[in-house]
């Protein structure tokens, strides 16, 4: 497969800048199902200390390797008991969509947490109307499991969600 072309790197406060700017553009608002309030640098700097003092959250900037940085991606409601945690992640810098980064980070990211946090399962959820989301998860062996009607409200309307899990033992096949 050759050399990775990203890495993921524990976030930091130099990495809120570019947050708080993706965060509040409405295409990518749309896609990973966010509230159109708009986020200030303050707001993401208190969600941020939150995110540090919180056990059952491990969040990730995603960098280019050459250490651009062009998304985020996390495993959030980590739960010891039932070795589970619920997977977040986009690319932000919407000039890099399209070009495989985001499975790249995908890939690493359920590598860490299937073999660094020995976890059962993870498991997300994305809008309906996401299909290039839903390819990639897919793609990754991710199977859906459950499907929410009128789950959520974006955009003036009501959208379903779907929901996906993978198992450590399908991922582990796959990935030998």
């Amino acid at each position: 497969m050759g050399e990775s072309r990203i890495k993921l790197v524990p976030f930091k406060e130099e990495h809120i800048a570019n947050t708080v700017e993706w965060v509040n553009d409405e295409e990518i608002i749309r896609l990973i199902d966010r509230s159109s309030e708009v986020v200030t640098l303050e707001g993401c700097n208190d969600w941020f200390e939150n995110i540090e003092k919180d056990d059952a959250k491990v969040m990730f900037a995603i960098l280019t390797s050459d250490g651009l940085h062009i998304g985020n991606c996390g495993l959030f409601e980590v739960s010891e008991r039932s070795k589970k945690a619920k997977l977040w992640i986009y690319i932000g810098d919407k000039s890099l969509w399209g070009k495989g980064l985001g499975r790249e980070a995908l890939q690493e990211l359920l590598d860490y947490g299937f073999n660094k946090m020995s976890l059962n399962k993870i498991y997300l959820y994305v809008v309906a109307n996401n299909t290039r989301a839903q390819n990639l998860y897919e793609s990754a062996g991710f199977v859906k499991e459950g499907e929410f009607k009128e789950d959520t409200f974006l955009g003036g309307e009501f959208m379903d969600t779907v929901y996906y899990g993978i198992l450590k033992e399908k991922y582990k096949k796959r990935s030998s």
